[in-house]
């Protein structure tokens, strides 16, 4: 199967977005694909706790981001210069996530055979 790598750079105020590209990673998952999913730029905030979701009927992203180990994807990974530009510590996401730098970033990338997002 090809791998699939879905790449999160939208803000939590963008929780359609967000919700649909988390989805698009669920699908995938669902039919056996090796799904990665990375957080950088403004998506790293995705991964801070308690995100209030607007009562307008969008998927709570929160909900979503816990359920992601039921689908196998179980690679999620963050920038770690998005991280650090935003003074967030990686002991404060609320779910685990490795850090990679900009060369790991480049290498998550090339292994991949699907990009979904950025």
């Amino acid at each position: 199967m090809k791998p699939v790598l879905c790449i999160i750079a939208s803000p939590p105020s963008a929780s359609a977005k967000v919700a649909e590209q988390l989805e698009a990673a669920l699908v995938t998952a669902a039919f056996d694909m090796p799904t990665s999913i990375l957080f950088r730029d403004e998506g790293v905030y995705c991964l801070l706790p308690n995100q209030q979701q607007a009562t307008t009927g969008r998927r709570n992203v929160g909900k979503m981001l816990q359920g992601l180990a039921t689908y196998d994807i179980e690679h999620v990974y963050v920038c770690q210069d998005s991280i650090a530009q935003r003074r967030i510590n990686v002991d404060q996401l609320a779910i685990a996530t490795q850090p990679l730098d900009f060369a790991a970033q480049m290498e998550l990338l090339a292994a991949q055979q699907v990009v979904l997002g950025g």
